[in-house]
This record gives structure tokens, sequence and C-alpha cells, in this order.
């Protein structure tokens, strides 16, 4: 509940904010200005899904659950003098979840990694010999 607390409060905050500025002052240094909110959107909702999956979640549910809790941050940053809701990020952050869920499921193999499988069983046949 803390992470999505955290990043609530990240996502409405005015973008001239503390860890806003500091975050694009660093961007700017490294000259990666024009991609800077992209990036943080890719990071951001890729590693959510990975965190959700981590804690206990099936990760297409998480994904769901982070897609669907993107879209609602975009919504409420309409309602926000200071933000603006933006079809292009919530490209991005579709991209984002997909590309998590991507990771997640090649880490986990498929999301089966927490299941129990069957223990793998070897059939020799030998041929007689007459």
């Amino acid at each position: 509940m803390a992470i999505v607390a955290v990043t609530t409060g990240l996502a409405l905050l005015p973008s001239d904010a503390w860890p806003l500025a500091t975050l694009a002052q660093a961007g700017a240094r490294a000259g990666l200005q024009p991609y800077l909110p992209a990036l943080t959107h890719l990071l951001g909702f890729a590693g959510l899904v990975g965190v959700f999956t981590a804690l206990g979640g099936h990760p297409r549910l998480a994904a769901a659950g982070v897609l669907g809790y993107s879209a609602l941050l975009e919504l409420l940053q309409g309602f926000i003098p200071w933000r603006e809701a933006s079809w292009a990020d919530m490209q991005v952050n579709l991209l984002a979840v997909v590309l998590g869920l991507g990771v997640v499921l090649g880490v986990t193999r498929g999301g089966r990694a927490g299941r129990r499988r069957r223990p793998l069983r070897i059939r020799v046949v030998v041929a007689k010999k007459e």
C-alpha cells in the first residue's frame, strides 16, 4: 500500500517539486531531458508490475492492475490545475506495463515459477537380446 501512496504522490506533485526537479536536473546533465518523462514512466510502471508480482500477485493480474492504476492517475491529473492528463503518457504507460509483464514472464518462465511442478520422469527402455 505504501508503494501506491508514494507513486500517487509523485504523480500528482507539481513538476517543479523537489524530487521531480532534482530528477529533471540530473536528466539535463546526462543529456536525457527530452526523454526523461517517457523514461520515468517506463521504469516506474514496468517496475510496479515486477513489484506487485513479487509481492505474490499473478503477473497478468498485476499488469492489469497497474494499467488501471496508470489510467486512474492520468484521469486524476486532468483535474489538478498544475498537472495535465495526456494520451501520450497513457500510451507510454501501456508500453511500460507490456514490457514489465514480458520481463516478469521471462524471468518466471511463463509465470509458473511458484507453482508446484511434476517431477521429471525419464523412462529408459532397454531392448532385450534374444
